[in-house]
């Protein structure tokens, strides 16, 4: 617990400084809360590799199995999970609006690195010796999005579902130049008659499946449990649809590019 001072050391420093007012001998020091929604965190002095950091992820949102999916996602950076549970620590201070990162003295580091994927979150030292952090999740709870991957990381199967044969061979070829891991599949009896071109991917596949969108014009993104397609991972399924017969093409690489994304702002 942090210590105070007494009253009449209080009102030493203060006549110190600058005359403010009266000071009572019977004013009882209050606790600061954290804020819901701070300004913002510093940047941290040095990066921090994701593997090596190790953390907690504790549940203070009204959504039940929170924990478990916010954990799922964190592991998907490389994050090292510990316990995964409701929040356990009960104090006065305020339930987090987005989020808070609790950390002790050596931990501070890492907590900033953690923040800066992690939007509008508290930071709160305690008294741990390790450098170990908690992640702990408000309603408000979000991640920053994962930038697509390079492209020589991303895994992608395309598969053709028109009646031209032979069109995802010529474009995995197309993709693998690229650097892409591209395979051809055999034609597929999925059937996408208003599309260019679908991409199917698992949620862990989502900025894998961003990099492939950014060079195939005109495609949609589908995630596998709307497609009726059962996927883990990070591998992505490229569906050729009936209208690439009029003109899907695959962009070359000075095109295949993202625009920037704004930031996420408070909303306290």
């Amino acid at each position: 617990m942090p210590r105070y001072r007494t009253a009449g050391a209080a009102c030493l420093a203060m006549a110190l400084t600058v005359t403010l007012g009266a000071c009572s001998s019977k004013e009882e020091p209050k606790k600061k809360a954290a804020p819901t929604c701070p300004a913002g965190n510093p940047k941290p002095s040095r990066t921090v590799a994701w593997p090596t950091m190790y953390a907690n992820v504790y549940n203070a949102s009204d959504s039940k199995g929170e924990a478990a999916t916010v954990a799922r996602r964190l592991g998907w950076r490389g994050l090292n999970l510990l316990e995964v549970a409701n929040d356990p620590l009960a104090d006065d201070r305020p339930t987090p609006k987005y989020a808070e990162i609790r950390y002790g003295k050596s931990g501070r580091t890492i907590a900033l690195n953690l923040a800066t994927q992690i939007p509008h979150a508290n930071l709160y030292q305690d008294e741990r010796a390790d450098p170990t952090v908690d992640v702990v999740i408000g309603n408000d709870f979000t991640l920053t999005p994962q930038p697509p991957r390079p492209i020589k990381d991303v895994k992608v199967a395309v598969f053709n579902t028109t009646f031209q044969s032979g069109l995802a061979a010529t474009v995995s070829n197309q993709l693998a130049k690229q650097g892409f891991h591209s395979e051809a599949k055999a034609n597929d009896r999925a059937y996408y008659p208003d599309d260019t071109a679908v991409i199917v991917y698992d949620e862990e596949g989502l900025p894998d499946a961003q990099r492939v969108q950014m060079s195939i014009p005109g495609s949609r993104l589908l995630q596998d449990e709307k497609a009726n397609v059962s996927m883990t991972g990070r591998d992505v399924r490229l569906y050729l649809g009936s209208k690439w017969l009029k003109g899907g093409k695959v962009a070359p690489l000075s095109q295949a590019t993202k625009a920037p994304g704004s930031s996420p702002t408070p909303s306290c």
